[in-house]
């Protein structure tokens, strides 16, 4: 059972990739990162992606009342 839902959820990303054209996957649970990573995905835990989007920045991009 676990297999056929892992399997389901491949799919479900490999399509949205394919409409994307995304080069990261982005997930919070380790389950999902493991099993995707194994798929040939590049994972990665969404706050990597938002601490190196403010290193990148500055933290400019994250100003209070605009």
């Amino acid at each position: 059972m676990a297999a056929k839902v892992r399997d389901q959820k491949v799919a479900s990303i490999d399509r949205a990739v394919a409409r994307s054209g995304a080069a990261l996957v982005v997930s919070a649970n380790p389950g999902c990162s493991f099993y995707l990573g194994a798929a040939g995905y590049q994972v990665r835990h969404p706050l990597e992606v938002v601490a190196e989007r403010l290193a990148a920045t500055g933290g400019q991009e994250m100003t209070h009342g605009n």
